[in-house]
C-alpha cells in the first residue's frame, strides 16, 4: 500500500541521534561564513537527515558532523548546495566534508570516502491518485510509462541502470523536486523519482492527501572528506568514531529500555 506524505517524507535512519539543545547551538555558524581554519561541510535538503530550518543546519547528519568538529575544538560552517554543485566544491576543496553514496559523482582521487554507514536514505516513486499504485511490484515491472528524475541525482545508480536496461520507460528530466511535482501534477509522467522533502499544506500546488509513494530503493550513506582538507584524515575518522560512538550508545539505550 502507499503512504500519504500528510503525514511526514519519512526516511529511514540506521540509528536516532541524542543531542542536547546546547550541544546542537554551541559553535554553529551561520551559513556559509567561514575563516581559514573554519572546516566547511556542504549537505543537500534531504529531510529528515539534513536540512535548513531558522538558518541552522539541521537534522542527524548534520548533528553527526557537528559533535565531531565539537570533539575536535574545529570551527565550522555549513552550507546547503545542489548536488551537483557538491561534487565539484568538494573536489576543489571548497567544501571539506560533504555525504555520498555508492557510484556518487566524485572525482576519486580528490576524496577520501568512510566505510561506515551513517543511515539509509530511501529512494521513493511518487504519484497522484489514490490507485496510482494498483498492481504496482516494483519499478522495473513499469512498462510503457514516463518517469520524472531530477536532474544530478544518480540514485545511487538506479537512475543509468533504467536507462541502460529498460527502454520501455520514459525518462524526462527537470532541475528540482519541486518542478517534478508541478510536472506531475500536469501529467507529463505518471510517476517521480526522489528523496523525501518536507510536508507542507500546498507543495507545488498539489493536494498532498492525494500524493503517494512507493519505496523503491534504499541505500547507505556515507561521509566523504576532501583531500584538499586540512587534516583530511584525522576529520575522516573523526567522523566515523562519532558514528560509532553514537550507534552504540542507541544500541544502549535500546537495550536497557523497559519492555
Amino acid at each position: 500500500m502507499s503512504k500519504s506524505l500528510t503525514l511526514f517524507w519519512e526516511i529511514s535512519f540506521s540509528f536516532s541521534l541524542i543531542l542536547s539543545l546546547q550541544t546542537i547551538v554551541v559553535g554553529q555558524q551561520s551559513l556559509g561564513q567561514s575563516t581559514n581554519d573554519t572546516v566547511n561541510v556542504g549537505y543537500i535538503d534531504i529531510w529528515p537527515i539534513a536540512y535548513t530550518e531558522g538558518g541552522m543546519a539541521m537534522g542527524d547528519w548534520n548533528n553527526t558532523v557537528r559533535a565531531a568538529l565539537l570533539d575536535l575544538k574545529r570551527p565550522y560552517s555549513f552550507r546547503e548546495v545542489p548536488i551537483k554543485r557538491m561534487y565539484s566544491l568538494v573536489s576543489q576543496g571548497v567544501l571539506d566534508i560533504a555525504m555520498t553514496v555508492r557510484n556518487s559523482g566524485y572525482v576519486e582521487d580528490t576524496v577520501l570516502r568512510g566505510s561506515l554507514p551513517v543511515g539509509n536514505i530511501q529512494t521513493r516513486l511518487f504519484a497522484i491518485g489514490p490507485n496510482a499504485f494498483d498492481g504496482f511490484t516494483n519499478i522495473f515491472d513499469i512498462k510503457n510509462e514516463g518517469i520524472i528524475v531530477v536532474h544530478g541525482f544518480s540514485h545511487a545508480g538506479l537512475r543509468a541502470k533504467l536507462e541502460r536496461d529498460y527502454p520501455d520507460i520514459q525518462l524526462l528530466e527537470t532541475t528540482t523536486h519541486e518542478s517534478g511535482l508541478a510536472m506531475l501534477k500536469a501529467g507529463r509522467a505518471k510517476y517521480l523519482l526522489g528523496y523525501n522533502r518536507p510536508a507542507s499544506s500546498n507543495w507545488a500546488g498539489i493536494d498532498l492527501s492525494t500524493l503517494h509513494n512507493q519505496i523503491v530503493q534504499e541505500v547507505p550513506i556515507y561521509f566523504v572528506v576532501s583531500t584538499k582538507a586540512q587534516n583530511h584524515k584525522e576529520l575522516l575518522e573523526a567522523l566515523e568514531e562519532k558514528t560509532r560512538a553514537l550507534k552504540s550508545g542507541e544500541k544502549t539505550r535500546r537495550a536497557a529500555a523497559p519492555d
